[in-house]
């Protein structure tokens, strides 16, 4: 085998491992986008669970509200119907549903804009767990590029009566490592 065919053999390799090299890295760098989509879904379900417990509490507090305010009328009817002189006892009665229909009002924006933001982050969630199956599914690229590139590398390496029957990609290839036998086959893996 000539120096010139030696050095092409050698500048297949280095680009082969150069391939694997840089392959490498790319899964390292997609199983880190991978970690940190996981912590961020993560924290979007703390953060919707939260959002969930605060939305329950607010509508516990609203039916609450609105109890107090059905009671209230209630008095307020029964007071309406006594003596004239409970008639300022009344009005501080309507003064105070005013003021619990506010609060039931704020309460209700308050379940709105929660529920709003439940809205959102279920959305957000929804991205990113689509985020994290691309990354998945680019993942599982990678590895199979790189376990085919190192499947072709050990076929190549191997005498022409063990590769596959079908295998011809490196045939003109190994049948120059033929040429000189064990030493080029030697040459080949561990350049």
């Amino acid at each position: 085998m000539s120096r010139a065919e030696i050095e092409t053999l050698s500048t297949e390799i280095s680009r082969i491992r150069d391939a694997l090299s840089r392959s490498e890295t790319e899964k390292a760098n997609v199983q880190r986008e991978n970690n940190t989509q996981r912590l961020d879904n993560d924290q979007l379900r703390a953060q919707l669970d939260d959002f969930e417990v605060e939305l329950e509490q607010i509508k516990e507090q609203l039916e609450d509200e609105r109890e107090n305010n059905r009671n209230i009328n209630e008095i307020l009817t029964i007071t309406r119907q006594k003596e004239q002189k409970a008639l300022s006892e009344a009005q501080e009665r309507t003064t105070e549903v005013i003021a619990l229909r506010d609060r039931i009002a704020s309460a209700e924006e308050r379940a709105e804009m929660a529920q709003r933001e439940v809205e959102k982050v279920r959305e957000r969630l929804a991205e990113t767990e689509r985020e994290a199956n691309r990354l998945s599914r680019s993942l599982s690229a990678e590895r199979f590029e790189k376990e085919r590139a190192l499947s072709e590398l050990r076929l190549s390496s191997l005498p022409a009566g063990y590769r596959p029957s079908g295998y011809s990609r490196y045939n003109t290839f190994i049948d120059v490592l033929n040429a000189d036998n064990v030493s080029n086959r030697f040459l080949l893996v561990y350049m």
